[in-house]
């Protein structure tokens, strides 16, 4: 028996938005990383807060980070599965239901 046979006849989808969006996640990760923190270390530098506020100021901007990881995250995942998705469709093995009856046409499609 073969494993991972290809479906005969089966054209591949083409390329899409997930390609663009896999091939530029690690810049807009950082992106969302890197520009929260240098605002807050310009607002660090530049204004006299005091450390109760600035405190306040650091943990929203940390939680905007890790919310913005948790987005990428996200997007990236799905599209990873767009792209498995999209790839050669595989031939499984038949389950036939007893009580099914028979069906030629299903038999030969998967032959």
């Amino acid at each position: 028996m073969k494993h991972l046979q290809k479906l005969k006849g089966f054209s591949r989808s083409s390329y899409g938005v997930e390609w663009t969006i896999l091939r530029k996640i690690h810049l807009i990760t950082l992106l969302g990383t890197v520009l929260p923190l240098v605002f807050l270390g310009l607002i660090y530098v530049g204004f006299d807060m005091n450390d109760h506020d600035f405190k306040l100021l650091m943990f929203f901007i940390i939680s905007l980070i890790i919310l913005h990881w948790t987005f990428v995250t996200v997007v990236g995942i799905a599209c990873l599965v767009i792209v498995v998705m999209k790839g050669p469709a595989y031939v499984a093995d038949p389950y036939h239901l007893p009580d099914a009856g028979d069906h030629d046409d299903l038999k030969q499609l998967l032959l």
